[in-house]
């Protein structure tokens, strides 16, 4: 025959069971933390990245045209640019870089991934 259970072993099971929620909820909430500040950080490396490249693309627009470049002359030589077939390889290069690195893959399966390109 099964045991009959009291209020007081029911209510210390409940009791348990909320400690063991509480316990199990602080620890998502320190990992959500955690992930939230890693997420901050790659963002502000890609964005430094991202920075660094159109740095790299204004020094060689000045080296070009100096001070007085026109946008209409500067939007033409950026279309010319980006209509060179190994200027679409690097930024598809470098658009799958920056995939790998947000799909959370691990250091060594983004290495086999490269080599495999």
């Amino acid at each position: 025959m099964a045991r009959k259970r009291s209020i007081e072993t029911i209510n210390k099971e409940l009791d348990r069971l909320e400690n063991r929620e509480k316990s199990l909820q602080t620890d998502i909430n320190s990992v959500q933390s955690e992930k939230e500040k890693l997420l901050g950080e790659r963002d502000e490396i890609l964005e430094k990245e991202r920075r660094e490249k159109v740095d790299k693309i204004a020094e060689i627009v000045y080296e070009y045209f100096g001070e007085s470049v026109a946008p209409d002359k500067f939007r033409e030589t950026l279309e010319y640019v980006f209509a060179i077939d190994e200027v679409k390889d690097f930024i598809k290069y470098e658009n799958e870089k920056t995939k790998l690195v947000s799909t959370g893959n691990t250091a060594a399966e983004n290495i086999e991934m490269e080599a495999a390109d």
